[in-house]
């Protein structure tokens, strides 16, 4: 029987209209929990806003002063000597935050916040969402949830300080279905995004408070963080040739360094050249080894080497055509500018590269160049990969340079008239040189950068005139110097820890690995060089360096340090190394990274021991729970498949906080991480332990691995001695 035509066509349109459904309905249950950076919301209400801005849109009022910034994230912890910003003064205060987030497909959740040492309020759309006031650390949060559209929302938190004591905020937020309230995460923001903080940065990199010193000690002390390399056996280290050249023009042999030029070209220039050439030939040198070669079987490791522990990250890719090629730096395109290595070749020796390598630190304190935990032949390997690279320089300098000791007294009188002593230390070996540079002082040059009208003069001119320090500074340098001298006329704090991070992370380019509330991070151009030390399928998750994006409230405040002073690592399986940068370097970033965070600075150790719970949490840890130690080892017993951070130090590294609400969803906190969710609703496929409440579980875990190194191994984990 054949189909009418009609029907037949009735037929079709429901068949397209079903697939189309079909479509809809599978792109809907795929898609990403949160749109992409420019994503904005439809017309009407709230979406007829204009789009979101990176980070949080702060209204921040003290002592008569109000002013408008952006703060990465809704969340700060701040001591009683603290503020928000350092154009206010400490105590109490009033902030005002507008909070855009995409709730992704979560369509109901409380929102809240965790606060101390104020009053809270929060509202969407005027309306009041929840409300609270303590002294001691507390959390409010909304008592029933809310709808949340499918779009981007703006909530509001208005803050209160008292100021007589530590002052915390941290936005939360609690889906309907989750037992446990998780950060409120932004879009982001740019930390150096203000010209004032970007110039505090450059100013402390610079180091201009070496010369331009400053009548408030305490200002002083805070600027003053980037002291200049050791001299002490440069002889030993540089060879005279280079210094002569350096000397004459240190950004034109590496663009973007913090020395100056201090001498003009001409002919008086270039004898007092020489004469400080022959003063620093004459600290542990000149060198006597000019046919040091680099040794040709090193060259390979040498090249794989500082494409994986991290060199890449800061001085860039280096072209390469294998053992007698060429080599040079990489264009310098997507990612952020590299720092040139200049002609190390036409500069050192192997031995006296390797010897820097292993402890660059304790030349250049301000550690600007850190160690990366280099053995003796792996520093050796690089720097013969580097001095074989460096195709410029002559195959052997020449050995020819007789010091000269008049030329070596009248270049030691030099170095603390010109100011050179200003910055550089000779070491202790050697007595120190007082300056004799008098310098305008800060207060002076602050006075000149905010005259309403004139052309800054000294070091900030387009042209320094003679005996001005000339960094080569560009148009945007100049313009962030006199920006943060500018602020310093209306400073009323040095304590605002926001500020202090930022420069900080850009002073000690952390961000060159690490990103951090969307900024930084691997570019092209050397996020491919970010690779696991064997083969290993962790995805970029086990290969790129950690997000920084709230760390302060991840790890715990003694893990944060092992890792920056003394090497800690969890990732054992990455190849790029934690680099150190040196205890002076680093001993406030664990603070500010808390106070970014909106956690306090002591330890979250959990709730108290329960021995009698240790032994199901190692239940659930082992082959027959959870099988945890599938992906991870435990006290150095190997995984059973993936090689995952060691549970052993579980504890010890992460809050207590971060580890239950990482445990009841993972992929909130890490949408691409592997680790998977065991729990939902707050139950347990396990009903043994506790009726499958997840919460219970979660805590007997952590009371097992509380036990850190004395833990008994779980169950599916041999141990070694037994066999």
């Amino acid at each position: 029987m054949s189909t009418p035509a009609n029907l037949r066509s009735w037929i079709g349109v429901i068949a397209a209209v079903s697939v189309t459904i079909l479509l809809v309905v599978i792109i809907i249950r795929n898609a990403p929990l949160a749109p992409p950076p420019t994503a904005t919301g439809p017309p009407g209400g709230e979406r007829s806003q204009p789009p979101a801005q990176p980070g949080v849109e702060a209204t921040l009022s003290a002592a008569g002063i109000t002013i408008t910034r952006r703060l990465p994230a809704p969340a700060f912890a701040l001591s009683e000597m603290e503020t928000l910003d350092w154009r206010l003064p400490p105590g109490p205060f009033e902030a005002q935050l507008r909070v855009t987030f995409h709730p992704g497909s979560v369509r109901r959740a409380a929102l809240g916040a965790r606060i101390q040492g104020g009053e809270l309020t929060i509202h969407r759309k005027g309306k009041l969402l929840a409300a609270g006031k303590t002294g001691a650390e507390s959390t409010v949060i909304m008592s029933k949830p809310a709808f949340l559209p499918a779009r981007l929302v703006t909530v509001t938190y208005n803050f209160r300080a008292t100021g007589d004591g530590p002052t915390l905020l941290r936005a939360l937020w609690r889906p309907q279905e989750s037992v446990v309230a998780y950060p409120v995460v932004t879009r982001g923001g740019d930390l150096l995004a203000d010209d004032a903080i970007s110039g505090r940065a450059l100013f402390e990199r610079l180091n201009c408070a070496a010369c331009h010193t400053s009548p408030d000690a305490e200002l002083a002390l805070v600027l003053d963080v980037s002291p200049a390399p050791v001299l002490e056996a440069i002889g030993a280290r540089a060879r005279p040739a280079w210094v002569r050249q350096w000397l004459g023009g240190p950004q034109q042999m590496k663009p973007g360094a913090a020395m100056p030029a201090l001498m003009a070209a001409d002919a008086d220039g270039r004898t007092r050249i020489e004469d400080l050439t022959h003063f620093l030939a004459s600290l542990g040198g000149p060198i006597d080894e000019p046919s040091e070669q680099p040794d040709r079987d090193l060259v390979e490791t040498g090249n794989a080497l500082y494409h994986t522990v991290g060199c890449v990250a800061c001085h860039g890719p280096l072209k390469h055509t294998g053992v007698g090629g060429v080599g040079q730096q990489a264009t310098v395109g997507a990612d952020a500018n590299f720092t040139p290595l200049g002609p190390v070749a036409s500069k050192s020796t192997p031995r006296a590269l390797a010897g820097f390598l292993r402890d660059p630190v304790g030349i250049r304190p301000a550690g600007y160049m850190p160690a990366q935990n280099l053995t003796e032949i792996e520093a050796r390997a690089i720097a013969s990969y580097l001095i074989h690279l460096d195709s410029k320089a002559p195959p052997v300098p020449s050995p020819e340079f007789d010091l000269d000791p008049d030329r070596v007294q009248r270049g030691r009188a030099l170095f603390g008239t010109i100011g050179c002593a200003n910055c550089h230390s000779l070491g202790p070996s050697q007595p120190p040189i007082p300056s004799r540079l008098a310098a305008p002082g800060l207060d002076r040059i602050v006075a000149r950068a905010i005259e309403p009208a004139g052309e800054p003069g000294g070091c900030l001119a387009r042209r320094p005139p003679p005996g001005a320090a000339d960094f080569s500074l560009t148009a945007g340098q100049r313009r962030l110097l006199i920006a943060f001298l500018g602020s310093l006329a209306v400073r009323r704090s040095l304590n605002a820890p926001l500020d202090q991070l930022a420069a900080a992370l850009s002073r000690l380019n952390c961000l060159a690995c690490h990103e951090f509330h969307g900024t930084g991070g691997p570019g092209p151009l050397t996020a491919r060089y970010h690779v696991t030390a064997r083969e290993i399928d962790l995805g970029d998750e086990g290969r790129l360096p950690p997000d920084l994006t709230d760390v302060g409230g991840r790890l715990n405040p003694q893990w944060l340090n092992e890792v920056l002073v003394n090497g800690g690592t969890a990732r054992r399986y990455q190849a790029t190394r934690m680099p150190q940068y040196g205890q002076a370097n680093v001993d406030r970033l664990t603070h500010l990274f808390a106070a970014a965070a909106g956690v306090s600075g002591e330890p979250d150790n959990g709730p108290p021991m329960i021995v009698d719970e240790t032994e199901i949490g190692r239940s659930l840890v082992g082959s027959r729970g959870l099988n945890c130690i599938s992906c991870h080892s435990i006290a150095g017993r190997a995984s059973t498949n993936l090689p995952g951070t060691d549970l052993v130090q579980m504890a010890e590294r992460l809050r207590w906080g971060y580890f239950r609400a990482w445990l009841h969803d993972p992929k909130t906190l890490r949408p691409n991480t592997r680790m998977p969710s065991f729990f939902f609703d707050g139950q347990s496929g396990l009903r043994e332990h506790f009726a499958g409440d997840a919460d219970r579980q979660v805590t007997a875990m952590w009371h097992y691995l509380s036990l850190g190194e004395s833990l008994p191994l779980p169950d599916g984990l041999a141990d070694p001695a037994g066999l």
